[in-house]
């Protein structure tokens, strides 16, 4: 069971952690649940992991402190692609037959490189694309 931290109580504003747009009040507080008034009428009981407590402020200051970080992955993203696409017209251009011969060359090692993509997820067979 995952935890959470937020004392809920009654009247307080609450959405789904999964839905946003999904909003409600705090109707009730039991030991395991929380009733829920949502936004479309239906009252129903929900488990405290799965929802949140509704608050735009925080919202913007968590955004504000997130979106930096994903700006500056996106970005080091686009330069290590640049960089293994020069990677790859160097060794074409300098008479590699392909990214394929580039991979069985004894003088040159991708693993690391194919094996940061397949630890976050990713197939490294695009490296060959």
């Amino acid at each position: 069971m995952r935890m959470t931290n937020t004392q809920y109580t009654p009247g307080m504003k609450v959405r789904l952690r999964d839905d946003r747009k999904r909003t409600g009040e705090v109707v009730s507080v039991c030991k395991h649940a929380i009733e829920v008034k949502w936004n479309n009428g239906e009252t129903r009981e929900e488990d405290p992991w799965e929802i949140m407590e509704d608050n735009p402020h925080a919202d913007r200051a968590r955004a504000a402190e997130v979106q930096p970080k994903i700006d500056a992955a996106a970005a080091t993203l686009e330069e290590a692609f640049r960089l293994w696409e020069e990677a790859k017209l160097i060794y074409t251009d300098e008479g590699g037959d392909s990214v394929y011969a580039m991979s069985d060359d004894d003088n040159i090692d991708i693993r690391k490189f194919a094996g940061a993509l397949e630890r976050h997820g990713w197939s490294s067979s695009s490296l060959f694309c």
